[in-house]
């Protein structure tokens, strides 16, 4: 009886203090403390945390590719995961950033809360969405252990964008804004059962940097650091229609993915989870594009998208790898305002048009006669093309979107009206190539170069992107240029060694056609280090600064033609020669030519006045062709003669380079 007795004691003893540490793990849970609950669980096997921690761990789900997409852990040097998001409400463990297991572990621990945590009015259920849609898929939760939460605001914005696809949307690239160089991309949530009329209504997950109002330098020199916060943000579709293809005059390309309804859900789960935190943003790296393609790839099994990457993201990059990856479905192209006014201008006469751009400028009124002796259908088509140039007009002026209708546009619409008959379909033609099917970004070059009666020299070249005015416009916009980090190095000195020749640091040119309507001046700019060969024993390398501004008039010669002229402004700095900046003041006039899709040739003359004694006025004339031997595979011909009026040497150079884009 005694011994009974004491068993019978010792068995309240442990089931108290079981109970007493049971209660102490809820407490820990209830106070948000899910570090301290996840190391007591495991050493308390009557809570269910415990039996949830331990499968979690047996199964290593800390190391599944999974947990590591929903996380946005990276690899890093040392061997260890670091999470690319920087907001602090992303994490539940206070190690989580860089710590899976734990992490995984705390996260299951807030699970069990009915507390909202301390930067969401949110418990952790509700908060995120995804993880716990997917670690109940592993583990299969007990409801009547942990029951699932009911949730209400991410029902009410699940339904509100009532997914039905995901498309990838990318607006062309647009010279003339920092952000938009290398062209951009969102994502769309198509919504079900929608129509032509109601696609508008579709929502957009945009990432970008919470920039304010600045777009100047100090905005690129914060890109490049990561001194902005990135963050997503849901607007209706029609908003960016508006910014894109009227205000930037961006033309657009919707490629919808092919993804099961699974997947679309899950993206919509994570975006939901996604959208209150921030990302340190980058502007060659964490962009825009690079943070979209995470938000895709946490649909995904176990490919990863942005694997692909190394060391910068460009958007059309992102587009080649949902290509790939064989994940598009369907492509759409929306053409941008700018090129719905070109190709108005193309059903109608001259006389039209003339009479189109008179009544822009002096009103309805002063040309009713003109306008009223054309056929009532050319009349109408006349007016659709005024209505346009006066909603372009007006967005050119003041730089901003507006939603109101002016007097003289209600005037145009009203007599648009009086016609009676429906406008003629613009049938604006699909481009031949998709931008996702040009060639590709970097581009590595070897190059044979003879100049005058010297023996030839050769020099390798790469560039790490995007395009140049010589490459093939398939998939491009023919007359913009954007290089950046184009190193050279040749053997002009010594044979058998390669030297420094020059790193390009940028090289942009705008070549934006200009008429009577459109009048956006075209512009140039490059800056980096070039070697320069003094005398036989002597060379230096100095730091060029350039600029130009020019007008650019488009041709219907071949497929594109190009007349443009600038006003060209250098400074060179070379502190082993001088003790100043050499500065030069010039000209450059060129035509630039598609002649069809493999075949482009640039023509152009350059003059300068410097203050360089060597070479204080120059002229120079150049041809060069460019021919796409393949997608990825061109060979270019250079043919350039430069004539000294210091010295009266004249130098002559034929350069020929094969080019690989990869």
């Amino acid at each position: 009886m005694k011994y009974i007795t004491q068993l019978l004691l010792l068995t309240f003893c442990i089931a108290t203090s079981s109970s007493h540490a049971t209660e102490a793990l809820s407490e820990l849970i209830k106070s948000g403390k899910y570090d301290q609950a996840r190391e007591q669980a495991k050493n308390n096997n009557k809570h269910y945390l415990y039996t949830l921690i331990k499968q979690a761990n047996d199964q290593k789900l800390y190391e599944d590719k999974k947990w590591h997409m929903l996380m946005h852990y990276k690899s890093n040097l040392f061997g260890s995961y670091t999470s690319e998001v920087d907001g602090e409400d992303f994490f539940i463990s206070e190690t989580g950033k860089n710590d899976p297991q734990a992490e995984l572990e705390a996260t299951l621990a807030s699970f069990f809360s009915n507390q909202p945590s301390k930067y969401a009015k949110l418990t952790s259920q509700c908060r995120f969405i995804a993880r716990f849609y997917w670690l109940n898929q592993q583990l299969l939760f007990d409801t009547k252990k942990l029951p699932p939460q009911a949730c209400p605001k991410f029902k009410d914005f699940k339904k509100g964008v009532n997914a039905d696809a995901i498309t990838m949307i990318f607006p062309s690239a647009h010279p003339n804004g920092p952000a938009s160089m290398f062209g951009h991309t969102s994502l769309k949530i198509d919504k079900k059962n929608r129509t032509k009329k109601t696609r508008m209504l579709d929502y957009t997950l945009n990432f970008a940097a919470m920039a304010g109002p600045d777009r100047g330098f100090s905005y690129a020199i914060k890109g490049l650091t990561g001194s902005f916060k990135g963050q997503y943000s849901i607007l209706p579709y029609y908003s960016k229609i508006r910014e894109y293809a009227q205000m930037e005059s961006r033309d657009i390309w919707e490629y919808t993915l092919d993804l099961s309804e699974s997947q679309i859900d899950y993206i919509v789960m994570h975006a939901y989870e996604l959208s209150p935190t921030y990302y340190d943003y980058y502007f060659f790296t964490e962009n825009c594009s690079y943070h979209l393609m995470t938000l895709v790839e946490s649909a995904m099994d176990s490919s990863l998208l942005t694997d692909e990457f190394n060391g910068w993201v460009i958007p059309v990059d992102t587009l080649k790898a949902i290509d790939t990856n064989n994940l598009i479905k369907k492509v759409q192209f929306l053409p941008s305002l700018s090129t719905k006014i070109l190709h108005r201008r193309k059903q109608l006469s001259d006389t039209e048009n003339s009479l189109a751009y008179n009544l822009l400028e002096h009103g309805l009124d002063n040309y009713e006669s003109q306008l009223q002796a054309l056929p009532v259908k050319r009349q109408a088509m006349v007016l659709d093309l005024l209505y346009e140039y006066m909603r372009y007009k007006k967005i050119d002026d003041s730089d901003k979107l507006s939603t109101g209708i002016s007097k003289e546009e209600r005037s145009v619409l009203l007599a648009r009206s009086k016609l009676h008959i429906p406008s003629e379909p613009l049938n604006i033609p699909t481009p031949d190539k998709r931008p996702d099917q040009g060639h590709d970004t970097s581009r590595f070059s070897l190059e044979n170069i003879k100049a005058n009666n010297k023996p030839s020299f050769q020099r390798i070249a790469w560039r790490s992107a995007y395009h140049g005015l010589l490459d093939s416009s398939s998939g491009y916009t023919p007359n913009y240029q954007l290089e950046f980090f184009n190193l050279k190095l040749s053997n002009e000195e010594n044979p058998d060694s390669l030297k420094f020749d020059q790193l390009e640091l940028l090289n942009i040119i705008s070549l934006a056609p200009r008429d009577d309507l459109f009048k956006k001046p075209s512009w140039k700019f490059k800056t980096g280090w070039d070697r320069i060969i003094r005398t036989t024993n002597e060379s230096d390398t100095i730091y060029y600064f350039d600029v130009s501004l020019g007008l650019t008039y488009k041709k219907n010669w071949f497929k594109h033609s190009f007349l443009y002229g600038f006003l060209d402004f250098e400074f060179d700095f070379d502190d082993n020669r001088y003790n100043k900046p050499v500065a030069g003041i010039g000209s450059t006039v060129g035509m630039l030519t598609d002649v069809n899709d493999i075949w482009k040739f640039q023509l152009q003359l350059r003059s300068l006045t410097q203050n360089d004694p060597m070479h204080s006025r120059y002229n120079e004339i150049s041809l060069s062709q460019n021919i796409a031997l393949s997608k990825n595979i061109s060979l270019k011909f250079t043919g350039k003669k430069t004539s000294n009026s210091t010295t009266s040497i004249d130098q002559e150079e034929i350069n020929v380079s094969l080019n690989f884009f990869h």
